[in-house]
């Protein structure tokens, strides 16, 4: 018994220090003869959309009640308003590309808020190919 216990607590520390190890090369790239690696640009997937609650281009302006969020996958660009205070959508919608899905969001939102005007009283979505 004893040695099993052994076994869990070298497998234990040999963990948190992998973890220590990855976490620190995270915050400190690798460097390769004296340069800093640059980290690759981070694609907006489901699990990292680029998200934008701020009115003017690229979110320059005032903030808003209201998140609009963009991600790609192998299939699709998707586009979700979605109003901060209720955590309600207002208009979602996807398409092969991001040019046709903003107009088609666009459409929705015109018809989900009337009177409201994307990049003035709503937030831009960011185009993920850019």
């Amino acid at each position: 018994m004893n040695r099993s216990y052994s076994k869990i607590r070298h497998i234990q520390e040999s963990n948190l220090r992998l973890e220590k190890r990855m976490l620190s090369e995270q915050v400190n790239p690798v460097t390769t003869s004296g340069t800093t690696e640059q980290p690759a640009k981070q694609q907006p997937t489901s699990q990292n959309p680029l998200c934008n609650s701020s009115t003017g281009t690229a979110g320059t302006g005032t903030k808003t009640p209201y998140m609009v969020c963009v991600w790609k996958d192998q299939f699709a660009t998707y586009i979700k308003l979605t109003d901060i205070a209720k955590g309600t959508t207002l208009a979602s919608v996807y398409d092969q590309d991001f040019v046709k899905a903003n107009t088609q969001f666009f459409d929705k939102v015109d018809a989900a808020l009337p009177g409201k005007r994307i990049g003035v009283d709503l937030p831009m979505p960011i185009n993920p190919d850019n």
